[in-house]
């Protein structure tokens, strides 16, 4: 059992309090987390957002509504991560953006079972070499190896993008990546900016298909 982080502000650039921007009657927050909570084998969600006033609204939604929310760093992502894997001493966790209301839980659960299998995996992540839509991405991440003061100090270390790290240096990590043989990358599951909302409130099916025979599973190298 993993446990899953949303990573939620409302001062994005490109899309100003979007998180809890309405689609189809509740605020995309709580899409993304009816989804994580279909999850079988995630073990808590924590919403992790920022001291700042404008994400009172996060912190208040989350609390009305039996959800878990740590409150941190705005502009230094990383150390708001670092903060709650401390406060809730976890040794692992899934990373989930909360643009992505349709992120399949079949696509979560299969990322935390490859995590599980392996000894000493530092990342998993389905976009290592971007083959599924963007709004469905995973990454599932080894606590250790993230806090480690190694890690901050390697080339291309971002306080913002918080795995940048992994990316940059993979020869360094052990980092298993998932593979869409479909190879979907150019589709749009992710709520950006207006444009993407207004877009997919014309869908009919907000199912994404996730199909583990379409999937392999390698050392990313």
């Amino acid at each position: 059992m993993i446990p899953l982080l949303l990573q939620a502000r409302m001062t994005s650039k490109r899309f100003p309090g979007k998180v809890m921007t309405n689609l189809n009657g509740a605020p995309l927050l709580s899409h993304v987390v009816k989804q994580c909570r279909k999850v079988s084998n995630c073990s808590d969600i924590i919403v992790c957002t920022s001291m700042e006033e404008s994400d009172d609204i996060i912190y208040g939604y989350c609390a009305d509504h039996n959800i878990k929310v740590f409150r941190g760093s705005l502009k230094n992502v990383y150390q708001r991560f670092f903060d709650c894997l401390e406060e809730f001493k976890l040794e692992r966790f899934g990373r989930v953006c909360c643009d992505s209301p349709f992120l399949s839980p079949e696509l979560i659960e299969f990322a935390i079972d490859q995590y599980l299998k392996i000894d000493n995996v530092d990342l998993v992540s389905n976009v290592c070499e971007r083959s599924f839509p963007i709004g469905q991405s995973i990454e599932i991440v080894r606590s250790k190896c993230f806090k480690s003061r190694e890690y901050a100090d390697r080339k291309g270390f971002s306080s913002e993008h918080i795995t940048q790290t992994f990316y940059k240096n993979k020869s360094h990590y052990n980092i298993l990546n998932i593979k869409n043989s479909k190879r979907e990358s150019e589709a749009r599951w992710a709520i950006d900016t207006v444009d993407d909302l207004r877009n997919v409130e014309k869908w009919n099916d907000y199912n994404y298909s996730f199909n583990d025979s379409n999937v392999t599973c390698a050392k990313w190298e």
